[in-house]
């Protein structure tokens, strides 16, 4: 894998955490629409064009790029533009670990969904009318953990592994994203919610290539 591919991604992502620590939003501003095109030039230079992968990170983009608009309509077409992308992500880990599906392995469904419903009940009398579509997006979003924990107990191996991590980092990330938008935003909101998705973003297409 040509490694210095990803360098541009490090580095993006390694200043937007940075300015997002500092509270420094215009670099945070700037910077916020590069991250996921740097990350799919990365797989298109390692190992080319996936159908499952690629279009997740796209939709991941379109999400970015809608969240940074102010009011409702923008929210829900950058959740909606995430939910989309769980679903190529949820697809790819399927494909990874079929036919070698354990029953036991899903066991992790039980930590998963039961962090998934905590967040919800947490949530619940302030999401109003987002209700319906923060219950969908939560199941997607627990599927994509779910699938990625139970592809590494299927098949341990590092590709699987970073998978895991990756769809964990990105149900703590959207779930402090949420968190901070219906009820209290952590002391260094943004911060939280990047890093965690900057990684998260990062290890599951680190994984797609190394597959």
């Amino acid at each position: 894998m040509p490694i210095l591919s990803l360098a541009p991604y490090v580095i993006v992502g390694s200043v937007y955490i940075w300015a997002a620590w500092n509270h420094k939003s215009r670099p945070q501003t700037i910077l916020k629409p590069f991250l996921v095109p740097l990350l799919l030039l990365f797989r298109l230079a390692t190992s080319g064009w996936d159908g499952l992968v690629c279009p997740g990170l796209i939709l991941g983009w379109i999400g970015d790029v809608c969240l940074m608009g102010r009011g409702q309509r923008w929210f829900v077409a950058g959740l909606s533009a995430f939910l989309l992308g769980h679903v190529f992500y949820v697809a790819y880990a399927i494909s990874a670990l079929f036919p070698d599906l354990s029953p036991a392995a899903l066991l992790w469904c039980l930590p998963v969904m039961a962090f998934s419903v905590r967040v919800l009940l947490r949530l619940w009398k302030k999401l109003g009318p987002m209700r319906i579509p923060a219950c969908a997006y939560c199941l997607l979003l627990s599927l994509m953990a779910i699938s990625g924990g139970v592809w590494f107990l299927c098949r341990p191996s590092l590709p699987s592994g970073l998978f895991a991590l990756g769809g964990i980092l990105f149900a703590l990330s959207d779930a402090q994203l949420a968190i901070g938008l219906f009820d209290r935003p952590a002391a260094r909101q943004d911060f939280l919610v990047m890093t965690s998705y900057i990684l998260a973003q990062g290890l599951l297409t680190i994984a797609s290539c190394l597959r």
